[in-house]
């Protein structure tokens, strides 16, 4: 039987027990493995949407082709008769001869057996893996990890629950505990495990598991504990120092949901939505006693989140009118039927009211006492100018308790109906943008919550875009716009995704950026300025650029602090790079993107000189990928820049060994260790370097070896050397088949300039001249070749004059350990331009 672990670990091992490595290095197909194996309900696949979930930019032709392919290497890989295929169009697999720990583990717990269930969740669904270019297949991926977390922790409770029941009150603590590590900042499980050391007399380890709460919130997330939390922590304490003055808390009774709290005086915040929850004390100084029965009261409810379920609480009466109280349960009647209506939510079976369930297919068994829903939608509405005027608020428990604001509507009571309407069509699209984990953490910075026909329209957009179809994508765009005015966000989108390697779609953004332009009131700070900043790349106002992507960065880092990054080095400005990089977080948002996150951040250190942080961060990148050649390219290179050339001849074996990435081949990652070397004077060690990837590229089969960008590489690499007899023939050769091709002109103009040819290297840099394009980014590629070839043959201030047209009088790195300047080396000049600057 083949099996697959996916949770903790991910390995693959064959019917004898051997290791199938060759799956095990391509990700994308075991994804598709895994996707065959986890996906709910069990059972055939279709191709269409294994397709959309893996090739979504490729043509149906090409991705179908891919998926095609994929399915034979599974095929030969495993073994005959473990994949199979239903018609033409559903893939499977045969479960009697494939298991899955993650399959098994849903297994056990839908028999009851929590027990075995918990032994096979060894840890996170799948951990830091990544498929490049499959978002649809990152969204299912966080989904999947998030539900089987949830049932985990479900199942570490009822453990804890028979456990205590049984009179085993160390493994009931046990189970508790194992239960708040699974769901480490869901403060009703932190309260709950309180609550059961308190009982059981730790409170020294309640006070402990506080302490760490309390400060993993803190640090991680900005937020401090909740008011219940502080009483409950308080009244442990009071027992702790005066154990004779108190009894233990007792569990109390789950708090109805939908019972509406005192209201709140006239002119109270608008911001802040009803808290069920929070009590009202209005004493300044309560009794030990009191504290302890409120604290009982609010906080030992047994249940868990549900990421799965949303629950709509009745809306608050804050008119001081109570003939108007009828509003508040019909306003929740009619948001909750919008969510059934617009399909985003499901009914629960025995669920209580209005409670919904958000996965697309009803938990097994029905419903749990012990979970809430992890998704609450609450309102309140009061009197304003003779006028009804009401709020509504997403909270998304699942997200550390973010609160999401529907723009506030207001009308005569007569009309109230269509003031529902108003408020069900936004909360109903507001609840479907949670249900994508990429726009649930963006769209609540950035905008209110659009209404669901709205969301619907961008959703098509995104498909059409990722399918290549970008005039179809932005008329679904500018349709999303005109179904809810307040939702600018599609058109952002459509010109952040026009700027392509910082090459924008001049027409297509322009008209864009004049829409959005035309109308800066209707856009939040965030939307603001992303405008500006897709406005100053358009006119190449680079500080402009800068100032504005810096702005969107501090109120959204999660997704621009990167970009902020790669325009800050741009600007020369490592140091900010590197503070940009270093927030919070996102060293596990990015993972293992070894090409973008982690190059830059690596980089941006090397650039600074702070070799041993670029060392450690490199290693800490390869925990999470250790089979990347790129990250271990990164980490030879801070080795180099150390003098540490034993370790990084000991490496160099070990790259030729890892898989290639795409382009980055182990020849291009022994390129650039060489060219590293070689700028930290080991030459010894940069010419071995080089002459394996030399090696490397002579034995590739000869179809491969005569494509253009084997070719290109050989040549580069030659040159590097300093063979450049050979560099030249490789480039002649090329030219002759692509004359116009910049590269090449240039390569020939530094070889003669480096032969001596003085009247050939003057002649390619002429030829360099008449391709002189408009690139909206510094580093214009025909210039810096002119300036090779000035510096080349002694020219430094020409060769000066000619850098600072190409990158701008900020300076840059990235002529660091570039051969051809070595002459420029000893120029004051040249020293200050490549200086970092911030």
């Amino acid at each position: 039987m083949v099996r697959l672990r996916t949770l903790g670990t991910i390995d693959l091992r064959d019917a004898g027990g051997a290791e199938v490595r060759a799956l095990l290095v391509q990700p994308r197909r075991l994804a598709l493995l895994a996707c065959l194996a986890l996906t709910t309900p069990r059972g055939f696949q279709r191709r269409d949407r294994l397709v959309a979930l893996f090739w979504p930019d490729d043509d149906t032709e090409r991705a179908r082709g891919s998926l095609n392919r994929a399915i034979y290497f599974l095929r030969h890989t495993l073994g005959d008769g473990i994949v199979l295929s239903r018609g033409l169009e559903e893939i499977g697999l045969d479960r009697a001869r494939f298991w899955c720990d993650a399959e098994a583990f849903e297994t056990a717990l839908d028999g009851g057996d929590t027990r075995c269930a918990l032994e096979l969740y060894r840890g996170e669904l799948m951990p830091g893996f990544f498929v490049t270019r499959a978002p649809a297949f990152e969204e299912w991926l966080e989904l999947e990890r998030a539900r089987l977390r949830a049932r985990a922790a479900d199942a570490a409770w009822t453990r804890s629950d028979v456990e205590e029941v049984a009179g085993n009150l160390s493994l009931a603590t046990q189970w508790a505990r194992r239960a708040v590590e699974l769901a480490p900042f869901d403060e009703v499980s932190i309260r709950r495990l309180l609550v059961l050391l308190d009982r059981h007399g730790d409170r020294a380890g309640a006070g402990d598991v506080y302490r760490r709460f309390a400060d993993d919130l803190s640090t991680q997330l900005g937020l401090s504990p909740a008011p219940e939390t502080l009483a409950l922590i308080a009244s442990i304490r009071a027992r702790e120092a005066h154990t004779d003055c108190a009894a233990p808390i007792a569990i109390a009774p789950a708090q109805r949901a939908g019972a509406t709290p005192a209201a709140e005086p006239e002119g109270a915040s608008e911001a802040r939505p009803p808290d069920r929850h929070r009590p009202r004390w209005r004493s300044a100084v309560l009794a030990g006693a009191s504290i302890t029965i409120a604290a009982a009261f609010l906080v030992s409810q047994p249940m868990t989140n549900d990421p799965f379920r949303v629950e709509v609480t009745r809306f608050e009466n804050r008119t001081g009118d109570p003939t108007l109280d009828r509003l508040g349960a019909t306003a929740a009647a009619r948001v909750f039927d919008g969510l059934l209506q617009a399909g985003v939510a499901r009914t629960l079976p025995n669920a209580p009211a209005r409670v919904a369930w958000l996965g697309e297919t009803l938990p097994p068994g029905g419903t749990t006492p012990r979970r809430r829903a992890g998704t609450v939608v609450s309102g309140m509405y009061r009197r304003e100018a003779g006028l009804v005027r009401f709020h509504a608020w997403i909270t998304d428990r699942r997200r550390g308790n973010r609160v999401w604001q529907i723009t506030p509507v207001s009308g005569p009571v007569a009309s109230v109906e269509n003031l529902f309407g108003w408020v069900r069509q936004r909360v109903a699209g507001g609840i479907a943008v949670l249900q994508s984990p990429y726009y649930a953490s963006l769209l609540p910075i950035a905008t209110s919550p659009p209404t669901v026909d709205a969301y619907q329209e961008f959703r098509e957009g995104l498909r059409l875009e990722s399918a290549r179809q970008n005039g179809e994508a932005i008329r679904h765009f500018r349709l999303a716009v005109a179904l809810d005015p307040g939702f600018r966000w599609p058109l952002v989108h459509a010109a952040l995704s026009g700027i392509r390697s910082f090459h924008p779609r001049g027409l297509e953004v322009d008209s864009v950026l004049g829409e959005l332009s035309a109308s800066p009131d209707r856009l939040s700070p965030l939307e603001r300025n992303l405008v500006e900043y897709l406005q100053a790349v358009r006119v190449e106002d680079w500080e402009g650029c800068y100032r504005a992507i810096k702005a969107a960065a501090a109120i959204a880092p999660e997704q621009f602090s990167y970009t902020q990054a790669v325009r800050a080095m741009q600007l020369h400005r490592s140091r900010e790079a590197v503070a940009a990089l270093t927030r919070p977080r996102l060293d596990s948002i990015y993972r293992v993107d070894a090409k973008n996150y982690w190059f830059v951040l690596n980089l941006a250190y090397h650039h600074l000189g702070e070799h041993r942080r670029e060392l450690a961060s490199a290693r800490a990148a390869r925990r999470l990928a250790p089979a990347n050649a790129s990250l271990l390219t990164q980490e030879i290179r801070a080795l180099a820049a150390l003098g540490r050339t034993a370790a990084v001849v000991v490496r160099l074996d070990t790259l030729l060994s890892l898989p290639r990435d795409g382009w980055f081949t182990p020849a291009a990652a022994l390129m650039q260790v060489g060219t590293e070397l070689r700028a930290h004077g080991q030459e010894a060690a940069a010419q071995d370097a080089l002459a394996r990837a030399i090696a490397w590229h002579r034995s590739r089969p000869p179809i491969e070896a005569a494509m253009e960008v084997r070719r290109f590489m050989l040549g580069w690499i030659l040159y590097q050397a300093g063979q450049f007899a050979e560099a030249d023939s490789v480039f002649r050769a090329l030219h002759r088949e692509f004359p116009d091709n910049v590269e090449y002109i240039g390569q020939l103009g530094v070889i003669a300039a480096r032969r001596g040819d003085r009247a050939t290297a003057r002649r390619r840099s002429d030829q360099l001249l008449g391709r002189e394009v408009e690139a909206p980014i510094p580093g214009e590629e025909s210039i810096v070749w002119r300036a090779k070839i000035a510096a080349l043959l002694g020219d430094r201030s020409e060769a000066m004059r000619l850098i600072v047209e190409a990158f701008g009088p900020q300076g840059t790195m990235e002529l660091h350990g570039n051969r051809d300047f070595d002459g420029m080396k000893d120029y004051p000049p040249f020293r200050e331009f490549i200086r970092p600057k911030g």
